[in-house]
């Protein structure tokens, strides 16, 4: 009666399955909490600009294939671990990363990302402390598929967590 449950969940599945490294289930991060007039609690996240792991060495398979009920167990992040022993939540939880499997496809997210890129484009070229070079982003966005699985990519990514994540089995033991 107090927590944005749903909201919540939603949260948790962004944030585990966007593979924010910062975030809540990696290091109980990437959020705040407010509370309402009516003394209602919802999550805010914030700082997302670790989530979606294209790196200059590739795309990690282990971030592509993190379970994620990964560190269900860890004492330090009860929101997640006692919310999800809850079935019905759990149920709910599980439901929206399947939704957000759909979601990443690149089908879906290309033309997002397409739009943003036309947007930022000219500022990435203009901005004279960025952390990788404008021709880095401009591959990293790039709609066509990159030329090894290796190279960063934002595609690259998406297609195969959402691959992943479509074909995860909630049930299944954690390699």
């Amino acid at each position: 009666p107090i927590l944005d449950v749903d909201a919540v969940l939603w949260f948790l599945a962004l944030d585990i399955g966007l593979v924010h490294r910062d975030g809540y289930w990696a290091k109980a991060g990437g959020y705040a909490l407010y509370r309402d007039p009516n003394g209602m609690f919802h999550v805010i996240p914030q700082d997302l600009g670790a989530a979606f792991p294209v790196r200059a060495d590739g795309v990690a398979g282990s971030a592509v294939e993190l379970d994620p009920f990964h560190g269900l167990d860890d004492p330090g992040k009860p929101l997640r671990s006692r919310l999800l022993q809850v079935p019905a939540f759990r149920e709910r939880y599980i439901a929206n990363l399947k939704t957000l499997a759909g979601e990443l496809a690149w089908e879906e997210l290309g033309p997002v990302v397409a739009r943003n890129r036309e947007l930022i484009g000219e500022l990435v070229k203009l901005d004279t402390r960025k952390l990788v070079t404008t021709e880095a982003f401009e591959r990293a966005t790039s709609p066509e598929p990159p030329a090894s699985p290796d190279e960063p990519s934002l595609r690259s990514f998406c297609e195969r967590r959402s691959r992943f994540l479509r074909e995860w089995n909630p049930d299944a033991p954690p390699k």
